[in-house]
């Protein structure tokens, strides 16, 4: 059985990286080694680093200035608005189509100011009403990022709307037997006296 100073040193020369020079990695440790010190809030929880340990460029967080934030939502949020036109458009497009197919008339009757029924509010509570509808607007202001979720839902809802009517409008109209008015499927099970 070995000693215990032999068994260290052959282990440690076994396992030991013959090229390792500790002089050269103590040198080379004094050249490189800085205080990196902490920056919160300026790096993501998955920063890279490069070799020297500093963060890259590209992983840390531009802090942006309200004022600069609130013109980037009131930007997306016209962006949105625009969108919402268009798809708002494609989809009357697609109702109006839907409605000439199925063979429903497609004007609508609306009521004229004349037909309305009258208010049975006085002048004095309209204008009432009128002034506490202002200061709740004034007060209630709304929120940029909430208009932009809300857009982002009706968006969202309309495309839903959109890709159902051209399925519908894509599948093939069922023929109707003109002797029973069944559809084909059906016309088996007819009745028989």
């Amino acid at each position: 059985m070995p000693f215990p100073d032999e068994f260290i040193e052959g282990f440690f020369l076994k396992h030991a990286d013959p090229n390792y020079n500790a002089l050269q990695r103590h040198e080379y440790y004094l050249r490189t080694r800085q205080l990196k010190g902490h920056h919160p809030g300026l790096v993501d929880a998955g920063a890279v680093l490069n070799k020297v340990g500093n963060v890259k460029s590209s992983t840390i967080k531009k802090h942006k200035s309200a004022v600069q934030q609130r013109h980037e939502t009131t930007a997306h949020l016209l962006v949105l608005k625009s969108r919402l036109e268009k798809l708002q458009k494609v989809l009357a497009l697609l109702v109006k189509q839907a409605k000439g197919r199925s063979g429903v008339d497609s004007k609508t009757k609306t009521l004229a100011k004349t037909d309305r029924k009258p208010s049975k509010l006085t002048a004095e509570q309209r204008s009432k009403a009128a002034k506490r509808a202002k200061a709740y607007r004034r007060t209630h202001k709304p929120n940029p990022s909430q208009q932009v979720k809300e857009l982002n839902a009706r968006i969202k809802v309309i495309q839903a709307k959109i890709r159902q009517l051209r399925a519908e409008l894509d599948t093939p109209k069922q023929k109707v037997h003109k002797k029973d008015g069944l559809r084909p499927e059906l016309s088996n099970f007819t009745s028989t006296k």
